[in-house]
């Protein structure tokens, strides 16, 4: 190791973030970690960095934030006599600074920063730790953080110092690709009712069960956020499922298992309502009041008025032809029913609108009677209540 032969009025680490290589980090991670000797003419520095990533959930992780890496940065002065870093900087390239969500440094550091600046500008995105007692004394380390959703990906490291000298090594990790996409998300109903030919004015959005029978015909409606998928995500499988309540059994499907449910997705919104009216008891019986969906309309603006309150009547739903294969329905069948959306999904991702979801026999002639839970109707119980299942790569 060579003397600290010259003072530096400023040293600088930047982190140059390129995204020249990937790692999935995944679940309960420890760490990944490279290290880089960075040795600048005339000895005047020489310093040993060494990156670590930490996923979120690791228990190794020293500063755990849900949904995030830890990206520690710690120097270490690996030479024989001072050097003073006067400033380090991550240096966001080709991205956002905003890409970090907490910066700072470990109350442990030997040497710790005075000032931390977060420069977002067109031509320079970084975050700079200042020191203002920059001497660092053989052994002694400076720990700095950085907290982003991001995963990491490569980055190189360029010291700079006085007369414009610099030293620089290859794979070390910062925040610069998209967040990875969670294994699975499941999104609970959000708005659930059923229509109901017979009573085409009705609404049953507080109703405990969703209906489908040939009697009058039927059919449920259920919605879900999309609001908290990754748009990066890239998806694999999405589930719709609806539980039976099993208080009356499914009946009337027939002997040959030939009768089917299908999802559809809806090309226009709807309103749960309030209302609950069907296998309810006169007392327990309520039209509800403001917008609510029923057979005629998706929002019907005053429901309590027994007219159809709409501009366009939708006569029972409109809805797109389903992607989904038709699901068999039989008598006494329990528990879940699945369809798989995918290709919906998919193209709502994509950008298409999304309403939710119609569900109805695809023969509405023939019989079959089944009742699934509502979310009222589940009490809390999200085993019970509508799902929909986003499996991803």
């Amino acid at each position: 190791m060579k003397p600290n032969l010259l003072s530096l009025a400023a040293v600088v680490l930047a982190l140059s973030f390129a995204p020249t290589a990937s790692f999935a980090v995944i679940g309960d991670v420890a760490s990944s970690e490279c290290s880089v000797d960075i040795e600048l003419d005339l000895g005047i520095l020489n310093a040993l960095v060494n990156c670590e990533v930490f996923s979120g959930p690791s228990p190794n992780n020293p500063m755990p934030v849900a949904g995030n890496f830890t990206y520690v940065y710690t120097v270490t002065n690996d030479a024989n006599s001072d050097f003073n870093l006067e400033a380090f900087a991550a240096d966001f390239v080709d991205g956002a600074v905003t890409n970090a969500s907490q910066v700072g440094a470990f109350v442990t550091s030997d040497v710790t920063p005075s000032a931390i600046d977060i420069i977002d500008t067109p031509t320079e995105k970084e975050v700079r730790w200042r020191f203002e007692s920059p001497s660092v004394a053989p052994g002694q380390m400076v720990e700095l953080f950085i907290i982003s959703e991001f995963a990491p990906g490569t980055t190189q490291i360029t010291a700079t110092g006085e007369f414009a000298v610099q030293g620089s090594g290859d794979g070390c990790l910062g925040p610069v690709n998209d967040p990875p996409a969670p294994s699975e998300i499941q999104l609970q109903g959000q708005a659930d009712t059923f229509l109901r030919a017979g009573v085409r004015n009705t609404n049953e959005g507080k109703n405990e069960i969703l209906r489908l029978r040939s009697d009058g015909n039927n059919r449920v409606l259920v919605n879900f956020d999309l609001s908290e998928v990754p748009p990066s995500a890239s998806l694999s499988r999405a589930t719709l499922v609806l539980h039976i309540n099993g208080e009356k059994s499914p009946s009337s499907w027939g002997k040959d298992f030939d009768r089917t449910v299908e999802a559809h997705l809806l090309n226009e919104p709807f309103a749960e309502g309030n209302g609950k009216n069907a296998e309810l008891p006169g007392s327990q019986k309520t039209r509800g009041s403001g917008a609510a969906a029923t057979w005629n309309c998706g929002i019907d603006t005053v429901i309590q008025d027994q007219n159809s309150d709409c501009a366009t009547k939708w006569a029972g739903g409109n809805f797109a032809p389903a992607t989904a294969p038709p699901v068999v329905h039989f008598n006494d069948r329990a528990g879940d029913v699945e369809w798989d959306v995918t290709d919906d999904i998919e193209a709502v991702l994509g950008g298409e609108p999304f309403y939710g979801f119609l569900i109805k026999k695809t023969n509405e002639g023939k019989g079959g009677n089944v009742r699934y839970f509502s979310r009222e109707g589940a009490a809390g119980d999200t085993s019970k209540e509508p799902r929909l299942i986003l499996e991803f790569n």
